[in-house]
């Protein structure tokens, strides 16, 4: 039987194994996994590859794969961040915001950290890394961040009494 420490020593060697070839794929997926550096050394890679030069390209690669940063992921929930049904009401409400989804689970609900808006527990992310809150409809797509436009607050004015002198 596995121990805990090794399972998850197990599970990390198996994600970067993956992650690192979807980065060799495809460059800029890199600097979303790892950073751009690493996303820079893969691009160089390609060229390298390109121009026939596989040995010092598998040299260039070993070094890039020996120096990105390690990843970093959670799993069954333990970071606050949970699965929503896109056919859910919220899933759906989510969406309308301008989140996007194409299968079940890439999209996300954040039950630990609140809406930098509204303060609720309602934020969603994508496969993208874009979140929206339903709460209040905060966005931010593409990097570009939106606030909820603000209620014009209420004035009340008190009727004021004379005061004898």
């Amino acid at each position: 039987q596995t121990d805990h420490w090794a399972a998850e020593k197990i599970t990390e060697a198996f994600v970067m194994e993956v992650m690192l070839k979807e980065a060799k794929k495809d460059p800029a997926q890199a600097a979303i996994m790892f950073d751009d550096k690493t996303a820079d050394g893969f691009r160089q890679v390609a060229v390298l590859e390109t121009q026939g030069r596989y040995g010092e390209a598998a040299i260039l690669q070993g070094t890039i794969e020996a120096m990105a940063p390690a990843p970093v992921y959670c799993g069954a929930g333990s970071c606050g961040l949970e699965a929503v049904n896109l056919s859910s009401n919220e899933g759906k409400d989510a969406l309308a915001l301008g989140l996007k989804a194409a299968h079940k689970n890439e999209l996300l609900r954040d039950s630990e950290r609140p809406c930098p808006s509204c303060n609720k527990l309602k934020i969603h992310y994508d496969y993208h890394g874009n979140k929206a809150c339903t709460g209040c409809s905060y966005r931010q797509i593409n990097g570009k961040i939106e606030r909820p436009a603000q209620k014009p607050k209420e004035v009340v004015f008190k009727k004021q009494e004379k005061v004898a002198a």
